[in-house]
Formats: structure tokens, C-alpha cells, sequence
């Protein structure tokens, strides 16, 4: 943990460097793109907040965790290219141990 001083830094850090991993504004376009769809066809079965809330819930959760299973199987490649060398699996800020 760092010095108080240094919290706001690190978790500010922390959050750039989550948001890198798991390519969010990437994993959010694909779960409102899944959830038109949702929409469309489930208004049968009835469209309510808790519904949507748990659909979107759980598509950016898939989503952003196979973002992260793509950069921690592809690390290794990335290091080699250069618009890749600075991702956090490669720079080592997040380490798949």
C-alpha cells in the first residue's frame, strides 16, 4: 500500500490502469450494441429496470474479462509491436500471476 500521501496518485493510477486492461469504452460499445438487441426482442417477456440492469451487469462483466484473457494471452506478441509495448500486461502494471 502506498503513503498517504500517495493514495489519490495510486488509485487514480490504479483506475487508468484497469480501464487499459479491460478496454471498458471498448466493452461498454459491445454491451449497449448487445443490449439494443435485448431490448428489441424481449418486450414479450417485458423490459424492466432490474432486467436491463442485470443484462448490462453481465455482458460488460463478459466483455471486459475476455478483453483481459486476449492481452494476457497475447503479452508476449505485444511486447514485440510498437503501438502494443505499452499495455499494462506488458509493461508489467497487471501480471497474470
Amino acid at each position: 500500500m502506498p503513503e498517504i500521501q500517495d493514495k489519490d496518485k495510486y488509485y487514480r493510477q490504479l483506475y487508468k490502469n484497469l480501464m487499459d486492461v479491460t478496454k471498458f469504452k471498448l466493452s461498454l460499445l459491445n454491451s449497449i450494441g448487445a443490449y439494443s438487441m435485448f431490448y428489441f426482442y424481449a418486450p414479450l417477456g417485458g423490459v424492466g429496470l432490474l432486467n436491463s440492469g442485470l443484462f448490462l451487469f453481465a455482458t460488460q462483466s463478459v466483455a471486459m474479462s475476455s478483453q483481459v484473457f486476449g492481452q494476457i494471452a497475447e503479452a508476449h506478441q505485444d511486447k514485440q509491436m510498437k503501438r502494443t509495448e505499452t499495455r499494462p500486461m506488458v509493461t508489467g502494471k497487471f501480471t497474470s500471476k
